[in-house]
């Protein structure tokens, strides 16, 4: 249940930043063109922070890697309230990179606790959890415009999401343990 919540909660920030960057960029003041550019940097850097976050998952393990990632977010979510295009370019830097690491964790995470054996049935129940939290993003985005007319309460509250992802992260044992298909025959 950690891995699965902690890891939908980042996921709700990649999603929710994919699905807002070109409205939120325009919102903010920055031209159209720009933020077609952000978003198209945004592609090149998740490229990139995919292998940039597996090497430091692959450095320091999993959990401090994960907990590393929900510090890199929070910064990166915090870089959206910094007025002006240097604001904006920190939030599509920090953010762009982090697209390409959300997706490495529950694979890792349930590979390493559960094992080849019972990746299989571990991973299907932590893909549905973690994709309950992750699509919970649209809500809190719409929420927000709605009520706000901006994104800014949505990256507020996905910001406070990040911090408790790092404390589930935290919280995991990230110890190897028994099969689940052995474990349910018993």
């Amino acid at each position: 249940w950690l891995i699965s919540v902690g890891v939908g909660m980042i996921a709700m920030t990649t999603f929710g930043y994919v699905s807002s960057v070109i409205p939120a960029m325009t919102m903010k003041g920055l031209s159209l063109q720009t933020a077609l550019l952000m978003m198209t940097v945004t592609s090149v850097l998740g490229f990139i922070g995919s292998y940039f976050f597996g090497y430091i998952d692959q450095k320091l393990g999993t959990q401090k890697a994960a907990i590393i990632l929900c510090i890199w977010l929070v910064v990166g979510i915090a870089c959206f309230f910094i007025p002006g295009s240097l604001g904006a370019w920190g939030y599509v830097l920090l953010m762009g990179i982090s697209i390409g690491a959300t997706n490495n964790y529950p694979i890792s995470m349930t590979a390493q606790v559960f094992g080849r054996s019972g990746y299989g049935v571990a991973y299907g129940v932590v893909y549905l959890i973690k994709g309950v939290f992750q699509y919970l993003c649209y809500a809190i985005q719409g929420w927000s415009l709605d009520c706000f007319g901006s994104y800014n309460q949505a990256w507020l509250i996905m910001l406070i999401l990040c911090v408790i992802s790092a404390v589930l992260f935290y919280m995991a044992d990230l110890s190897p343990q028994k099969d689940p298909i052995e474990t349910s025959k018993q």
